[in-house]
């Protein structure tokens, strides 16, 4: 008779909390339940029978990573179904018939890169083309067959367009 009073307060001791295994994509991911910090995936969540009355919410981040907030849903124990089936409903006593997964997987979807911005300095020049430079060059013979331009502008402009190539 008083290993039965001893084993009662242990049977209800360890019916008092569901658990689930929290595995995240990538790992290592910090895993949050009600604003407090379950541990570094893969993790354990513990969570006490009182609250799968209400939905069960965690909070996942990563760097690099965007945070995610994500339900775990609750299920009925098929096992605990039969226990109580055979315990005539005692078993519900100590433990409800709802229980969380073994494991809950989260897979973290990658922030996108911010686009890189490059001044307008550092900004390569288009590419010229052959008919431009060309182009370029028959204008400038044209300017100083003309007299517009003199000999030695002349040649510094021509000598500019060709270290362009």
């Amino acid at each position: 008779m008083s290993s039965i009073v001893l084993l009662v307060p242990l049977v209800v001791a360890l019916g008092c909390a569901e658990s689930t295994l929290i595995r995240t994509s990538p790992a290592n991911a910090k895993v949050s339940y009600r604003g407090r910090l379950v541990g570094i995936a893969p993790a354990e969540l513990v969570v006490p029978h009182g609250d799968l009355r209400n939905p069960i919410v965690i909070h996942v981040e990563h760097e690099g990573y965007q945070s995610q907030d994500v339900p775990i849903p609750t299920q009925i124990g098929a096992a605990r179904i039969v226990g109580a089936i055979f315990s005539l409903g005692l078993s519900f006593t100590f433990k409800p018939p709802t229980t969380l997964p073994d494991e809950t997987d989260v897979a973290l979807e990658s922030l996108p890169a911010a686009p890189v911005v490059v001044a307008p300095s550092q900004q390569p020049a288009p590419p010229r083309r052959e008919a431009d430079v060309e182009e370029r060059l028959h204008r400038l013979q044209e300017l100083y067959e003309r007299g517009y331009i003199t000999e030695l502008e002349y040649r510094r402009r021509r000598a500019a367009i060709l270290d362009e190539l």
